[in-house]
């Protein structure tokens, strides 16, 4: 078993990896005791929570004490760029804060999906390119993302914007408007370096510009060979992820060590979160993982002794 090293933040580890395998592997992987057993013995101290985990918040919550594990969070893709969506958006929004609330979380992820390549469920031709807001529709949805804060802030927690790959807010410009049209009090960043890194952005810059709005972060790492080969062939992002673009750090070509150095230097106390979407062929995750959290604490450890 892993020992648990003491680090300002709170190092967790995302599922979504463990979801790209075949079925047959799924069926014995994804139970969510064995995932839970597993985390815990590598030396993590949160998880997300992922599509596996179907029991009752309160099951869930047990489970987490049985392997001595926190509940970091779980987003929640939205549509708030259209206003005949408004009320049910923000209703269904309101239920999902009320059942992170239950599950003692402090930090609400979204994702917009409203004009994105694969998640938005009024497009009639899901594979094609993003539908980009017209400045009108921004407003609009700036708006509702202050109307969500709103929410948030009334049950105690936080709003956290998700960028991703494929979606309206996906480049290092679209993360800055984000930023400059929403008030810092209601609206917060997830920063994901293997999103930043694929989208073209430096994810340590965007760590450093916008350090005091970022409470949580996603480690994912890219393989940069294969991102070459999918941006050559110009596949889009679900393709890329089944090619192996992504991966965990360590494992990948991003430079982790000057945005632990960051974390560390400014005694970051969120959520930091392992993930990746290693690709099919990989046929034991739990192994992946494992090289990964070994990287990690190796690095961190290295500013122990420096």
């Amino acid at each position: 078993m892993n020992e648990r090293r003491c680090y300002p933040f709170r190092l967790g580890y995302s599922p979504v990896p463990w979801n790209q395998g075949d079925t047959e592997l799924s069926d014995e992987l994804f139970r969510a005791a064995d995932f839970m057993q597993r985390m815990s013995s590598l030396g993590f101290v949160g998880i997300e929570h992922g599509e596996q985990f179907s029991m009752a918040p309160n099951q869930f919550k047990q489970m987490l004490n049985d392997y001595d594990l926190q509940f970091a969070s779980q987003r929640k893709n939205v549509i708030f760029s259209k206003p005949e969506l408004r009320e049910s958006e923000l209703e269904s929004f309101r239920k999902h804060v009320e059942w992170l609330k239950e599950m003692n979380g402090k930090h609400v992820i979204i994702c917009e999906v409203g004009g994105s390549m694969h998640w938005d469920p009024t497009r009639t031709q899901p594979n094609k390119d993003v539908i980009r807001l017209t400045e009108d529709q921004w407003r609009f949805f700036i708006e509702t993302l202050h109307l969500a804060g709103e929410i948030c802030q009334a049950y105690g927690m936080l709003l956290v914007y998700q960028h991703h790959v494929g979606t309206i807010v996906e480049k290092v410009k679209e993360i800055g408007k984000l930023m400059e049209d929403t008030d810092p009090k209601l609206v917060h960043l997830l920063l994901d370096a293997g999103h930043a890194y694929y989208s073209g952005g430096d994810p340590l810059a965007l760590l450093n510009h916008y350090y005091d709005r970022i409470p949580y972060i996603h480690l994912t790492d890219i393989r940069q060979s294969v991102l070459n080969h999918v941006r050559g062939k110009s596949l889009d992002y679900l393709t890329s992820v089944n090619e192996g673009v992504f991966t965990v750090p360590g494992d990948g070509w991003i430079q982790f060590r000057p945005i632990f150095k960051k974390l560390i230097d400014r005694q970051f106390d969120g959520w930091v979160i392992v993930g990746g979407e290693p690709n099919r062929s990989v046929a034991d995750p739990f192994s992946h993982v494992s090289k990964s959290k070994q990287y990690v604490d190796t690095t961190l450890s290295s500013f122990e002794a420096s």
